[in-house]
């Protein structure tokens, strides 16, 4: 007697579709995404299919997009869609209507974004918050994120994006300078511009610095 109905069937191999913001060829974009993809890939049985959003300023280029994420969704036939970002990410996944929907909020698809139009800046912000209504499940990289969200009666994980420990490892500050050939007592101000130094906030970190000189 069989006591699973046949719409419970046990999944012999979960499929995850992954909607990730960026191009797929550009080696900095949502590079610690592709290195969690790539982590999961060797260490789980998930089956995860990848679906990079690519350019989303044209409207045209947006719905063909669309078009091609109905595509992949209809060949693969997820169990389950992980927006990597929120504003058009999560919503395009928002939209998916049959799926479960994750979202993974990273910062500035919630934060302002200083480099940004302020009304797509807004727009942008106001697909993030729409979005998580149709997600079955959020992820946040930080507490602060977590707090900006609109909607709190769904479970909420703050999982903060974590470092190759085999690259990164602590050590004492003389140890790191003398690595480096720096002087011993410099200061020194590091700041990780990326691709978009405005975004970043770059201004802001140069200021802190005119300040600080002068203060000190």
């Amino acid at each position: 007697m069989n006591l699973i109905p046949s719409k419970l069937t046990p999944i012999k191999k979960f499929r995850i579709l992954w909607l990730i913001p960026g191009e797929e060829k550009h080696p900095s974009s949502m590079c610690f995404v592709k290195r969690q993809l790539t982590v999961l890939k060797e260490r789980s049985e998930l089956q995860m299919e990848v679906f990079f959003m690519g350019k989303t300023r044209s409207p045209l280029n947006l719905f063909r997009r669309f078009i091609n994420l109905n595509s992949v969704i209809k060949d693969f036939s997820p169990h389950l869609i992980h927006a990597q970002y929120g504003t058009v990410t999560s919503a395009f996944g928002a939209v998916s209507l049959k799926w479960p929907l994750v979202i993974s909020y990273r910062g500035s698809d919630l934060n302002p974004s200083p480099g940004d139009h302020w009304a797509r800046n807004l727009f942008g912000k106001l697909l993030s918050q729409f979005s998580a209504y149709r997600a079955s499940y959020i992820i946040c990289v930080s507490e602060q994120l977590r707090q900006k969200l609109w909607r709190r009666n769904i479970p909420i994980e703050v999982i903060p994006s974590g470092v190759d420990l085999e690259l990164f490892s602590p050590i004492s500050r003389n140890q790191a300078r003398r690595k480096l050939e720096w002087d011993q007592h410099d200061p020194v101000v590091l700041f990780n511009a990326g691709s978009n130094p405005i975004t970043k906030g770059f201004g802001l970190a140069s200021d802190t610095v005119k300040f600080a000189r002068h203060k000190i």
